[in-house]
C-alpha cells in the first residue's frame, strides 16, 4: 500500500496508544473506505463500514474540498455539496449523505470551516506563521506577500 493509503492505518495505530481514543480507532482505521467496496486499506462495503467512519469519511471529504490542493485550489461549499451529492452510494452511504445535505441546508455556509484554514487563520494572528523565501511550496493559503 503506498504512503497516503496507509495514513488511516497509522492513524488508527496512533491512538491505539492514546488512553482514551480506543473508541474513535475504527472510525479512523475505516474512514476512506467507499460504500460500493472500492476505498481502502481492507475495502469494505456498505454497511461492513462502521457508521461512524462513513460519518467521518463524509466530513474528512467535505474538509479536502474545501482545502487548497497542491493540484486544485479550494472548492466553493456549493461545489462541494454537489460533489458529496454526486459521489452518493458509491464512495458515500446515501444515508449519510441525505442527513448530511439536510443539516447542510439549514447551516450558512460558513457553519462548515476548513481545519486547514482555520489553522493557517490562527497561526497568522498569533504571528507564529513565518515562510522561509527557500520554501518552493506549503500550501498556497500559506502564502502570503
Amino acid at each position: 500500500i503506498n504512503i497516503m493509503r496507509r495514513h488511516p492505518l497509522i492513524g488508527a495505530e496512533i491512538l491505539e496508544r492514546m488512553e482514551g481514543f480506543q473508541e474513535i480507532v475504527p472510525l479512523v482505521r475505516f474512514h476512506h473506505e467507499r460504500w460500493d467496496g472500492s476505498g481502502y486499506p481492507y475495502g469494505l462495503f456498505g454497511e461492513e463500514i462502521p457508521l461512524g467512519a462513513r460519518i467521518l469519511g463524509v466530513a474528512d471529504a467535505l474538509d479536502a474540498i474545501l482545502s487548497d490542493r497542491s493540484y486544485r485550489p479550494t472548492r466553493s461549499h456549493k461545489e462541494a455539496l454537489i460533489e458529496i451529492r454526486r459521489c452518493s452510494g458509491q464512495q458515500f452511504d446515501p444515508q449519510v449523505v441525505a442527513a448530511f445535505l439536510e443539516m447542510a441546508s439549514e447551516k450558512e455556509s460558513s457553519f462548515f470551516k476548513n481545519s486547514a484554514a482555520t489553522v493557517d487563520q490562527n497561526l497568522r494572528m498569533s504571528g507564529a506563521l513565518t515562510i522561509s523565501s527557500e520554501i518552493k511550496y506549503l500550501k498556497k493559503s500559506m502564502i502570503h506577500d
